[in-house]
């Protein structure tokens, strides 16, 4: 059974997801991870610590990529699994992971981050390769059902976090 949804999906072929046919990026997974532990790697130490995007350097930003593959493969080094604190939306609590993986590795120098991150990406690469592009996986309010025009407006998601202070 096909849901029909009105608006922009409308006319699209009977069967077809509304958000279109699966685009099968997992070739592309092992030569993303090399190629970010590539340039990792050829990084000058100065340059670690650089601004990459607002409020987070480029060792802040190998902490946060560090994060997301533990988080794939659903595992901290430490044993510990993030959970929702009451009243905490989704976008809050992804902050506040991200962050809390930033503060976490604050200390781990350019060699110890790339070393984390050369062990995990390769899991993280073959848990991609071996995906079910049909199977139903998590739903995010910002990325899957419902759609995104049923979703509250960024004006009414809380604010990310504030950068952490320098030093």
């Amino acid at each position: 059974m096909s849901v029909t949804k009105p608006g922009p999906h409308a006319d699209r072929p009977e069967g077809l997801p509304w958000l279109g046919r699966p685009i099968d990026a997992r070739p592309l997974s092992g030569p993303e991870v090399a190629a970010f532990l590539d340039l990792l790697r050829a990084l000058r130490p100065g340059e670690w610590d650089r601004a990459a995007v607002p409020g987070w350097t480029v060792r802040d930003l190998a902490a946060h990529v560090l994060g997301d593959f533990h988080g794939r493969l659903g595992r901290r080094p430490d044993g510990f699994r993030p959970v929702v604190a009451p009243g905490e939306t989704l976008e809050a609590f992804v902050h506040r992971v991200n962050q809390d993986w930033v503060d976490l590795h604050a200390g781990v120098g350019p060699a110890g981050l790339v070393e984390a991150l050369a062990a995990a990406g390769p899991q993280v690469v073959r848990r991609f390769e071996g995906a079910d592009l049909d199977a139903i996986g998590l739903g995010v309010s910002w990325a899957g059902w419902p759609p995104a025009g049923s979703c509250p407006s960024s004006t009414d998601a809380p604010a990310p976090p504030a950068p952490r202070p320098p030093g």
